[in-house]
């Protein structure tokens, strides 16, 4: 998927949304092969949180939320950091609240 597709999915409407984020993450590994781990570099992540924030380099998820009965409070932590460039997908869920 590429940065453009990203960008349309992301929108204002789409904030505090449940998502999920697959996205190529750096590793390291000290006892692998070079030519083995040149065709492995990258590690394949699966993100799921609300989308807290984003702007043209990163996004932000959310995997805690805790709301009021009548949920009009929000609060959030734990939060995870991707760059735009290494997403593969991005997937909204809908929730029972969405309607």
């Amino acid at each position: 998927m590429g940065r453009e597709v990203i960008q349309m999915k992301l929108s204002k409407n789409k904030l505090y949304k449940l998502c999920k984020v697959i996205w190529n993450d750096a590793q390291t590994k000290s006892s692998e092969v070079l030519s083995d781990f040149i065709k492995d570099a990258f590690a394949e992540k699966v993100s799921v949180g609300w989308l807290v924030y984003f702007d043209n380099e990163k996004l932000i998820l959310c995997p805690e939320r805790i709301t009021t009965q009548d949920f009009n409070v929000n609060m959030f932590g734990d939060f995870t950091a991707v760059p735009i460039k290494w997403i593969k997908e991005i997937t909204f869920i809908k929730e029972k609240t969405d309607g």
